[in-house]
């Protein structure tokens, strides 16, 4: 059996013969401050998205399925920067449906770095996604939306589940022999520039020396961060999320403010 670091390697090689450069995957879920750090990315180090798209295999995008030949199209157009969310593997159709197989094929294309980014208060992460998705009319109405999103009872099980999903994929990243940077979410708000040079180290003297360009989301508009979590959903949702959360591990995340959890309850 040939050893994961010997076929990133060889990777290497290969794309180092056809002058093609080495490739960036951010692997994390959404609102995890993706937007910021692959945009820095990207202007930083000169990228261009794969599809054109910084999620250029996200859910909206039902033709680009996740295959070796979109990654093969990727390459061969020297795009080699892509956000890929957890979900988007799950996507019906796709030939690469699992951590394992995206990452070792992503290795075999040229693909070395991942940078793997998570959001510790998963409540605050779903939050956030809540109001974009208010923002955006992809809710029938606030309450309603809210109701949906924070009253089901199932708020641990998709902490847990988000938990689980984020962590398949660095392993799997890891197994494949590509270098992981992974960061938490305040890691990268507090140090967006540290992030990115990190993660150019790893490719070595490629981009060595490279300027940082922060890049800004348009999406932190759509964030309330001022507010409470009654504020941010409805009163009731809070009610709901306060009485499933509170005599769990994860209570600390009602505070939404709050980024790390007591260190017996680390979630990462």
């Amino acid at each position: 059996m040939v050893a994961p670091r010997m076929m990133a390697a060889a990777g290497a090689l290969v794309c180092q013969a056809l002058g093609a450069r080495r490739g960036v995957i951010l692997w994390s879920h959404g609102r995890s401050a993706s937007d910021a750090l692959a945009g820095t990315l990207k202007d930083s180090a000169n990228f261009s998205y794969c599809n054109g798209l910084k999620e250029g295999f996200g859910n909206k995008h039902d033709s680009r399925l996740v295959s070796k030949q979109a990654l093969d199209a990727c390459r061969d157009r020297d795009e080699m920067l892509t956000h890929v969310m957890p979900v988007f593997l799950d996507k019906p159709g796709n030939a690469l449906a699992t951590p394992k197989a995206f990452f070792r094929a992503a290795r075999d294309r040229g693909f070395k770095v991942v940078v793997a980014v998570w959001r510790e208060n998963v409540l605050a992460r779903q939050v956030s996604s809540f109001e974009l998705m208010v923002a955006h009319g992809r809710v029938s109405s606030r309450d309603a939306g809210a109701r949906e999103h924070f009253c089901g009872g199932t708020l641990i099980r998709q902490i847990e589940d988000l938990t689980r999903a984020y962590r398949a994929g660095v392993n799997a990243a890891r197994d494949a022999g590509l270098a992981v940077v992974e960061r938490t979410f305040d890691e990268v708000v507090s140090d967006l520039c540290g992030t990115v040079a990190a993660v150019t180290d790893e490719l070595e003297d490629e981009f060595r020396g490279s300027s940082c360009r922060p890049f800004e989301s348009p999406h932190v508009l759509t964030s309330q961060r001022h507010k409470d979590l009654a504020g941010r959903t409805t009163p009731e949702a809070a009610a709901c999320a306060s009485k499933e959360l509170r005599h769990s591990a994860y209570v600390w995340m009602l505070d939404l403010g709050r980024r790390h959890p007591p260190p017996r309850n680390a979630s990462r």
